[in-house]
């Protein structure tokens, strides 16, 4: 696991050196986090067999090479925080701080792998299909090309995956 972070900021008052438009300093307490995270895959064990993802068919497993032998895809993670604090005076001795921040998390929207199927090592494919018995089976099917394309979209879970882009608004309130 390797991880980086990138933290610039501009100061305020006399510790400000950013832009300055119309007399304004428009940066001020602003500031931009850029998080950086890239991993090995986890291990798994292989398995030799293939297994059906329908449900009520037990199948047995045989282990393929060694326990946690195999290892899943490497994934590559970025996010980027924006955020900007602002004060207002309520009083003589009271101020009210606000921090407008902008969080994207998964800024390149990769499509990282976090599991894996354990026959093929994919992601999307368990190779029941492409097996003798699961071409058998389709081929039994009231309508195989209905079937076919069931099951692939059942083998295609989306929590093989890390959640993709997402984008959060906030705001925080100090009084």
């Amino acid at each position: 696991s390797l991880n980086g972070n990138i933290d610039f900021r501009y100061g305020s008052g006399t510790n400000y050196n950013g832009p300055i438009w119309f007399g304004k300093k428009i940066l001020q307490n602003f500031g931009a986090n850029l998080t950086l995270s890239a991993g090995s895959g986890t291990p798994y064990s292989q398995q030799a067999n293939v297994t059906t993802a329908q449900f009520g068919i037990p199948i047995q497993t045989t282990l393929e090479g060694s326990v946690n032998g195999a290892r899943e895809p490497w994934t590559f993670r970025t996010d980027l925080r924006i955020n900007k604090k602002i004060k207002f005076k309520l009083s003589d001795n009271r101020d009210l701080g606000m921090n407008i921040y902008m969080m994207i998390e998964n800024l390149l929207n990769a499509d990282n792998i976090v599991n894996v199927y354990r026959y093929t090592g994919n992601a999307d494919d368990d190779g029941y299909l492409s097996s003798a018995e699961g071409q058998q089976y389709v081929s039994q099917q009231v309508n195989p090309s209905a079937f076919y394309d069931q099951y692939t979209l059942k083998v295609n879970n989306p929590d093989n995956y890390v959640r993709p882009r997402l984008i959060k608004l906030g705001m925080q309130v100090n009084f």
